[in-house]
This record gives C-alpha cells, sequence and structure tokens, in this order.
C-alpha cells in the first residue's frame, strides 16, 4: 500500500490501474482482509482504479487444492459486497504456472472465469492471466473452449519477452 503514495510512483500519471494478487478465500484469513482493506484504501487515495486477481492458499495444502464452483462463487459475492466500487477481477492469477493447482486443468479454470461472470455481470473480467511459459498456447487453446461468451479483456504475463529485450 506504501508505493500507492510514494511521490515517484505519483508521477507516473499514465497509471490507472493497481492490481493485487490475493487468495481466493480472502475472507477466511484475518491478514487477508487486512491486506485487501489496506490495499484498497490506498489505491483509492492514489486515484487508481482496483482490479483484483484470485489465487491459492500457499502453504502446503493450497498447492493443488480447486475450490468447489460454489465455495469460488461465495468468496466472489463476499468480496463485492465488502468491495462494491471494486469491478476489475481476474478469476484466477496465472493459472498455467507449474505451482498452481490449474497448471494441467485449463478446463477447471474457465469454470471459475465462467462462475465469476455469472455472479458479477457488470465486471470487467479478465480471461487468461497466463504466464508465458512452454505451455501457454496449449492452455489457452483448452481454456478458451470452456468459458462461455466472449472476454472483453485478456491477460498474457510476457516476462520473458520483457525480461530478455525481445520484441
Amino acid at each position: 500500500p506504501a508505493s500507492y503514495s510514494d511521490p515517484a510512483m505519483l508521477k507516473l500519471k499514465k497509471l490507472r490501474t493497481a492490481r493485487l494478487v490475493i487468495t481466493w478465500d480472502w475472507y477466511k484469513h484475518p491478514y487477508d482482509r487486512y491486506v485487501a482493506s489496506t490495499w484498497l484504501k490506498a489505491v483509492k487515495k492514489a486515484h487508481m482504479r482496483p482490479m483484483i486477481s484470485f489465487t491459492r492458499r500457499w502453504d502446503r495444502k493450497g498447492k493443488r487444492k480447486i475450490p468447489s464452483v460454489e465455495a469460488y462463487k461465495t468468496s466472489v459475492k463476499k468480496f463485492r459486497k465488502k468491495y462494491k466500487r471494486v469491478r476489475d477481477f481476474s478469476p484466477w492469477n496465472e493459472p498455467n504456472a507449474p505451482e498452481q493447482p490449474f497448471y494441467r486443468k485449463p478446463a477447471a479454470a474457465a469454470k471459475l472465469y465462467n462462475a465469476m461472470r455469472s455472479v458479477c455481470r457488470k465486471c470487467t473480467i479478465t480471461a487468461g492471466d497466463v504466464y508465458d511459459n512452454k505451455n501457454m498456447v496449449s492452455w489457452v487453446r483448452k481454456y478458451q473452449r470452456k468459458i462461455h461468451g466472449r472476454p472483453k479483456a485478456w491477460a498474457l504475463h510476457n516476462y520473458k519477452d520483457a525480461t530478455r529485450k525481445r520484441g
């Protein structure tokens, strides 16, 4: 949150959106609730638009745990109820990364995209949000066949191009 009050950050006038990656079951954990509230206050003060991306719990049990569609919908609904001004979401951060439970399960990740769309029709929901590893293209193709409708936005993380000075 402190970065959003840093004078150097505030000079970057073209930055309009700030993104927070938070555990999908954020509401069950006091620290996650604190992080969300503190971060959202700082982003609001910086006059930026918040975007929330969900992820797994980073304990041992969280590595392979895929939330049920109903549990996930509950989480999204709770977030929307508590933070009404947040309207930009990513269902899952880098679901095709090896450390994520969706690494080999793009159809399961698509279910969460569809679930989020069903509970937040007016939200901008970013599809994909994928990591540029060797499975990106095949993973996205399988995922895309399972999502409902046409996404308004896709997120493709280009770490390799950005860090290796490729165009």
